[in-house]
């Protein structure tokens, strides 16, 4: 459930990080250096996988060019078909905050192309889920692309 999914992230998450150093062993409590989980965004996004798709990279880098290049409120900043990047910016239409895309196309499995998708919001604390929303909608879009 998700309130056993969050209550194992901040077990696991409010453990003590183990650091080395030389041959001294030093534990650090997340909070001492104010480490804050941002728990609605990782449950809102643990369903996120990679895209499989069943086209070449270069075909599936411009059909994911021209579906970003379409998704309401994004401008692509940068694309580079060599490199399989694309990059954008998503704005919001109340408060004009910007949220950054990148999109990597690399080749996967049985020549499909594998599809992933970052999108972070500049501002805040918290998206309350928008950046996964987001991702799904683009991968919803991609492979409905033709």
């Amino acid at each position: 459930s998700r309130q056993e999914a969050a209550e194992r992230l901040l077990e696991v998450y409010n453990l003590p990080v183990e650091l080395h150093y030389g041959d001294a062993v030093i534990h650090m409590d997340p909070a001492q250096v104010e480490f804050n989980l941002n728990l609605e965004s990782m449950i809102a996004a643990a369903d996120l996988q990679p895209a499989q798709v069943a086209a070449p990279v270069d075909v599936t880098f411009t059909r994911a060019r021209a579906v970003a290049a379409a998704m309401p409120a994004w401008t692509v900043t940068n694309d580079d078909a060599a490199s399989g990047v694309i990059e954008a910016v998503a704005t919001s239409w109340l408060f004009r905050f910007e949220d950054d895309i990148v999109i990597r196309v690399r080749p996967g499995d049985g020549g499909k192309s594998r599809v992933d998708m970052r999108s972070k919001s500049r501002d805040g604390k918290g998206d309350t889920g928008t950046n996964a929303n987001r991702i799904r909608a683009f991968v919803t879009a991609l492979e409905a692309a033709h």
